[in-house]
């Protein structure tokens, strides 16, 4: 290791890296993703590809893919500098920024795509109901179970919502959702 990635990045850096890493895979992100943000947060100063990679021992293909990444999600962000060629990259701050983009943009569809599949599986169930008398009280009680992950669909979806406009959430409501 020379002198540079000493300064760049001490094990405790790297460690904290990875625990962002393993937490970023955690929610379902690829753990690079984590380890360059931490990185570039934990720096004062943008850092170019080239640091990052050597800092973090990754490929030039895995950097790459993970920064694009990161540029979509609107948490790293890339910087020039005058006269350079290099790019250089530089951690988004604002940590309520992040999660709300991300719970906006991911939660929301999962939850969205979710409830369409609930919906569809309903209707299908209803012509089983209609059609197949000797699996139609079956479909039906699936049905009735369909419609209850359906309003806890919903009200994720208003949780969100709700987290996301004002900072907080009253989750108070799923205790009222339906037992049969």
């Amino acid at each position: 290791m020379n002198v540079q990635n000493t300064v760049l990045c001490p094990q405790a850096t790297l460690d904290v890296c990875n625990a962002i890493g393993r937490l970023m895979e955690f929610w379902g992100f690829k753990r690079n993703l984590g380890r360059i943000w931490t990185l570039l947060y934990l720096h004062p100063h943008p850092l170019t590809v080239q640091q990052i990679q050597e800092a973090l021992v990754i490929s030039s293909g895995a950097s790459s893919m993970a920064l694009q990444d990161l540029e979509h999600w609107g948490v790293a962000h890339r910087r020039w500098a005058p006269g350079e060629r290099k790019d250089y990259w530089e951690a988004e701050t604002d940590i309520w920024k992040m999660v709300t983009r991300v719970m906006n943009e991911r939660e929301r569809n999962w939850i969205r795509e979710a409830m369409e599949v609930f919906d569809e599986g309903k209707q299908a169930l209803l012509v089983i109901e209609k059609t197949q008398p000797d699996i139609g009280q079956l479909a039906q009680y699936q049905r009735t179970r369909v419609d209850i992950l359906r309003l806890l669909a919903t009200m994720g979806e208003n949780l969100l919502i709700q987290l996301v406009q004002t900072g907080t959430i009253n989750a108070a409501a799923l205790k009222d959702l339906p037992t049969t």
